[in-house]
């Protein structure tokens, strides 16, 4: 058996009977309370959620010019004759010094995705073909990007190896 407030609780109404309660119910609020209530709707409508309540710098490869400093965790010969170029529109160039190699790459969050690449086909002194053939193996396994010590930028490989240092040409 149901106790009279669960009875009235399931008591059917009909839409006109709810109309009724309704109108009453906003009848009955006052200029004061009617404000409140559209303030906070507006409030509400325009607010944005975020999980992450931490700003970290966000990290760009393009618009700087990247001297590549380091090789498979080896120093480059001279790193000012190397350069690591991306554009915003995904174009990269690459100088080992001593060929420059042009093509695309792709940037999701900190992925990085380097299509292969077209050369220039000078000879290069035995030290710098070492450099250069080391450099075009390491961007190969380029997957992703990440910050690295005094504004350097590391790229990483499939087992988040740094394969690649780069320092900014102009600290």
């Amino acid at each position: 058996m149901l106790s009279p407030a669960s009875a009235i609780a399931h008591v059917p109404l009909f839409q006109h009977q709810e109309d009724t309660l309704i109108s009453r119910a906003i009848g009955r609020w006052t200029p004061r309370v009617t404000a409140t209530l559209a303030l906070a709707v507006a409030v509400s409508s325009c607010a944005t959620v975020s999980k992450n309540t931490t700003t970290t710098p966000s990290l760009s490869l393009s618009g700087t010019t990247w001297r590549i400093v380091e090789v498979g965790g080896v120093a480059v010969a001279d790193p000012a004759q190397t350069e690591f170029n991306l554009d915003a529109s995904g174009g990269v160039s690459v100088n080992t010094g001593c060929n420059t190699y042009t093509g695309s790459a792709t940037v999701s969050g900190k992925k990085l995705t380097i299509s292969p690449l077209a050369t220039t086909r000078k000879a290069c002194t035995p030290p710098l073909q070492t450099q250069e053939t080391a450099i075009l193996g390491a961007l190969k396994s380029v997957r992703e990007y990440e910050s690295g010590e005094r504004g350097q930028v590391n790229l990483l490989d499939d087992d988040d190896r740094v394969v690649i240092r780069l320092a900014p040409q102009n600290p």
